[in-house]
């Protein structure tokens, strides 16, 4: 989708075919693969392997699909569940992590930023704007389903939704 809208890549998440990393803003190209958060030594890339190979064990060799980079898109999953009063109190774990979040929220944000966000605050405001606002589709998607509805001779439904 970033490619069909034309957003130019930011430096240090992707590396080319050959795998070196693409420092350079500019396109996104026609083969790519992501590297691990923190891309690149200065870019904190240790932090970013390690936490990239813990999900890699949890997810691929632990659930017996192996690792990653011998599956090519071999997608699996893990869950976790935590008997939390098995470490602390319930209530108390409660008010830490409330006590948590506002610290995070309240944080001063590095110089150029709004504010912190934390993982899944995007999602969740993403979520609250697309419930009262819809479910915004790229004209290229549209125009596809307009056709295949068409071809298919069946309902489009995204006119259907956006009024179009």
């Amino acid at each position: 989708l970033a490619k069909r809208l034309g957003v130019e890549l930011s430096p240090g998440w992707v590396a080319g075919p050959d795998g070196t990393p693409i420092m350079e803003k500019g396109p996104i190209p026609d083969e790519f693969s992501f590297l691990p958060l923190g891309a690149t030594r200065e870019l904190g890339s240790h932090k970013g392997y390690s936490l990239a190979l813990m999900i890699d064990v949890l997810t691929g060799i632990l659930s017996g699909t192996g690792p990653g980079f011998r599956n090519n898109m071999v997608f699996s999953h893990y869950f976790c569940a935590i008997k939390i009063e098995a470490f602390t109190d319930p209530n108390r774990f409660k008010q830490d992590m409330d006590d948590y979040m506002r610290a995070l929220v309240d944080t001063p944000p590095a110089p150029g930023h709004e504010r912190v966000i934390y993982a899944g605050l995007p999602e969740y405001e993403t979520q609250l704007d697309r419930l009262a606002n819809g479910i915004p589709l790229h004209p290229e998607v549209v125009e596809w389903f307009a056709g295949i509805t068409s071809e298919l001779a069946v309902e489009n439904a995204v006119r259907k939704i956006s009024g179009t």
